[in-house]
């Protein structure tokens, strides 16, 4: 191996190592959301109700990709990854599962949903994860898959920074009850006055 395959090998590994981070910390983020949901959304209709006020929707959940953004990921597929994707389905797919025992047929069929996942997004980090633990040549590392990598480092951190302006995640962080009663406060505050500029507005 040459010295500038071992550089972007060492980069590539730094760089998912970095998108395993922020994969964990959006997963925290997430978890978080999900918990508060229910009593969160259930105290925001009442303090909507002592108010009078009626909005038609409160979307607090991150927007998900939409069809273009899912074709715009789907696009950074090289071919060689998807021949390599080609592989792990091959190996992995429900039809070649009859010589093998219970274990290692659940095993690859998990295996086969995790490639078909990850295809479909263009995550050729997780494709090559899937052929080292299956035993298929990937193919050589390049400075492409480095900025595949380093781009959905970047659409992660732009979720995570999402869920955490979220209302409902600064309110499932407080830990007092007072410190919840202060922020549900000044959101309903904000969607009342909101709502009086959007009726003061139509009126004139």
């Amino acid at each position: 191996m040459s010295k500038e395959d071992v550089l972007i090998a060492l980069r590539y590994n730094s760089v998912v190592l970095e998108l395993k981070l922020i994969e964990s910390e959006l997963e925290y983020c997430n978890a978080v959301i999900d918990g508060a949901r229910n009593d969160f959304s259930h105290r925001f209709r009442y303090g909507l109700q002592e108010r009078n006020l009626y909005i038609p929707g409160s979307d607090e959940d991150p927007p998900p990709l939409n069809r273009e953004q899912r074709r715009k990921r789907k696009k950074k597929t090289t071919e060689e990854i998807k021949r390599l994707y080609k592989k792990i389905a091959a190996a992995t797919h429900p039809d070649k599962m009859a010589p093998l025992d219970d274990f290692e047929t659940h095993r690859r069929e998990e295996l086969f949903k995790r490639a078909a996942a990850a295809f479909e997004c263009g995550d050729a980090t997780v494709l090559r994860e899937l052929a080292r633990e299956l035993d298929i040549k990937a193919p050589p590392l390049t400075q492409d898959d480095i900025d595949c990598v380093v781009a959905q480092i970047k659409e992660k951190q732009a979720e995570v920074s999402g869920i955490r302006g979220m209302v409902v995640y600064a309110w499932a962080l407080a830990s007092q009850d007072e410190d919840k009663d202060r922020i549900m406060k000044k959101y309903l505050d904000f969607i009342e006055e909101a709502s009086t500029q959007s009726i003061d507005g139509g009126d004139s």
